[in-house]
């Protein structure tokens, strides 16, 4: 999710002094943090996306970008030579935390749907009440009705 840190692992559990380690991100396929025989740096990037993000752990190689955006979801490449040889793939996805207008025009849709369901479910309640009022001065008509026309005979 877009503003959160998230840490490529490397897998390895220990760095040993003379490995190399190579981060690369598939735009550009630029180097964006590098250790050689202990001394590491990070990079901006081509384009400048990974600026002031990038933090290299130099006791197990993983790189953390911190304040993700969506502009940093692509393929990583790590590239670990010394003792050992790996060549690792990580695919980030980055969510963006802003709603589409698509979201908005749903929520919305919804939202109206609503208000008319409650209005429509008003009007029920009321016109039910009506009627059963009507029903009573009906039933109370016919009462004094009969009683009026028993009083006559």
């Amino acid at each position: 999710m877009e503003g959160t840190s998230v840490t490529l692992e490397s897998g390895v559990p220990k760095i040993h002094r003379y490995d190399v380690i190579i981060w690369r991100c598939e735009h550009g396929d630029s180097v964006i943090a590098k250790m050689t025989f202990g001394i590491f740096a990070t990079f901006d990037g081509a384009d400048g996306r990974f600026r002031g993000t990038l933090e290299l752990d130099y006791k197990t190689g993983s790189l953390t970008i911190r304040n993700i955006r969506t502009k940093h979801a692509g393929l990583y490449h790590l590239d670990i030579t010394g003792n050992i040889t790996i060549f690792k793939r990580i695919n980030l996805s980055v969510y963006s935390q802003d709603w589409s207008p698509c979201v908005i025009a749903v929520i919305g849709v919804a939202f109206l749907l609503l208000v008319v369901a409650v209005a429509i479910a008003l009007i029920c309640c009321r016109n039910r009440g009506s009627r059963q009022t009507g029903t009573e001065m009906v039933v109370q008509f016919s009462g004094i009705r009969r009683r009026t026309q028993n009083n006559s005979h």
